[in-house]
Formats: structure tokens, sequence, C-alpha cells
């Protein structure tokens, strides 16, 4: 998001006005307030649920032609990840959600009560509150600024805003269904939903990824607040794991934009109610 300026406003303390004589008079008049900000709009609006857009039984049926299979790749920290981002039909294509998963992280974190468990278990079905980006095991974030790259992929890399959890652990992810468990060159598939999510706006300088309001711009909106944002049979490929690059600037409790350069896309999935 460009830093914020407005537009239709005139500097002025007095409008020139010709009168009756030969000698202009000088009418003081109030100014406006500026309005509409061309560059300070929340992306989605404010308060508005997103949802699942031309789904069978509300959810989001990955195996529909052409079926969708993630590879997994290696996080900063070494450990397996795999996201997917669904966007918004025309005209907001630029717009979506990104769904990530992370092991040994949060939901699936490998001991302790009320977590799912490594994606080798495999994973506990069971409903869990959904996990914030600073220990992110399972969530979404709520972009704008995508850019798709023509090959089924899309590039978070220049965001302008990003809607973050703001609720937890309120918010929950459903996991019903993940198997069989993770081995190298195998496949498992998952089904899961996220319910009753707010998400809270934050603006972004896109050319760096610098957050301009850490406490955010004032911008919310909502997932599987209505209606669970749901999905079934999405697919994960389990592949050796190639080392991430560093982020070379983190930002505390944001994620790395920078390096989700071509992450795997479904477009036209969302809709706003």
């Amino acid at each position: 998001m460009r830093p914020l300026h407005l537009v239709g406003s005139v500097s002025l303390a007095g409008l020139l006005a010709c009168g009756g004589g030969s000698h202009p008079k000088i009418i003081d008049v109030a100014i406006p307030p500026d309005s509409p900000p061309d560059a300070f709009m929340c992306a989605f609006g404010t308060g508005r649920d997103i949802t699942t857009k031309n789904a069978t039984n509300g959810v989001i049926d990955f195996s529909t032609p052409p079926a969708l299979v993630l590879n997994s790749v290696a996080a900063q920290d070494g450990k397996a990840e795999f996201s997917v981002v669904l966007t918004f039909a025309a005209p907001d294509t630029d717009k979506g959600v990104l769904m990530a998963w992370h092991d040994a992280i949060g939901v699936f974190a490998a001991t302790g009560a009320g977590t799912a468990g490594r994606f080798s278990k495999p994973p506990t079905a069971g409903t869990y509150p959904m996990d914030a980006d600073a220990t992110i095991g399972a969530g979404v974030d709520v972009v704008a600024g995508i850019v798709d790259n023509g090959d089924g992929t899309v590039s978070l890399q220049h965001l302008n805003q990003v809607y973050l959890l703001s609720n937890n652990p309120t918010a929950m992810f459903n996991l019903t269904r993940f198997t069989p468990a993770a081995v190298l060159n195998g496949t498992s598939q998952m089904d899961g939903a996220y319910s009753g999510a707010t998400m809270t706006g934050h603006t972004l300088n896109p050319a760096d990824g610098t957050d301009l309001t850490p406490s955010g711009n004032g911008c919310t909106v909502g997932i599987g607040m209505s209606a669970p944002l749901g999905w079934v049979k999405l697919g994960i490929s389990w592949k050796v794991l190639v080392a991430a690059p560093i982020d070379p600037q983190p930002q505390p409790d944001m994620p790395d934009f920078s390096r989700m350069e071509r992450v795997p896309v479904i477009p036209g999935a969302l809709t706003f109610e």
C-alpha cells in the first residue's frame, strides 16, 4: 500500500470572485474535508466475511480436475511446510487467502495435549485453535497485491495489504482427515476447514514488504464467520527438503512473503458476504 495521500482538496483560504464592479472580492469559504483518500482503502471493505464460491456442499474439492497436489518445501527452520492461495473472482483477482501448514509447530507440534502431532504421525483429526503467524502450524493470511505468474502459481512478493489473525484461540481449524502419514516420496490428502477467524489489516510497502502499520490500519475481515471455509482432498507430495533462504529483515509476527514467489493457486475460489 502506498503512503496515504489525499485527493480532491484545494489548499486555498478563499476563492476569487468577480463582483458587480471592477474590483475583485475575496470570499471566505470553508474548505470541505478531503474525501475520499484514494490510497488508503480497505482492500476487502471492512467487516465482511470471506466464503467459498462455486463449491460443492460449501467446500472446495481440490481433486476436481486438474487435481491439485502441493509439493512440501522447507521453511526457514528446516521443517516441512506447504501452502496454497485461493483468489477471488474478477475484478478482485489480485486478492485472496493464503492457507499454510507447517510441521512440528502450533497445531502440528510434536508433543503436548491437544495437538495434532507431526505430519508423519499422521496428525489426529479434531478441532484446534487456529495458529497465529508467529507459531503457525495451521493458519491463514488474507492478502492483496497478488501477481499471477500465468502458470498456475502466484507471487506474494509485492503485497500492499495483509490481514493477520487477531482472535486466536477463538478461531478454529477443524482437521477432519489427514491420510496416509507423510513419508518421503509419498502423497497424503487432507480435509479440513477454518471458521470464526477475525483478521486485522496491515498496510505494506510493496517494494520491500515493510509493515507500515504495525498496530493495524483499521481494516478487518472475517473468515468462516457465517459458514466454515472448508476443503477436501488437498494432496501433498513429500519431497526432499531444500534449505529455504533466510529473510535478511524478518518482521515479528509477519510472514516472510519475500520468498513466496511461486505459490500454487486456485483462481476464483472465493467470494464475500
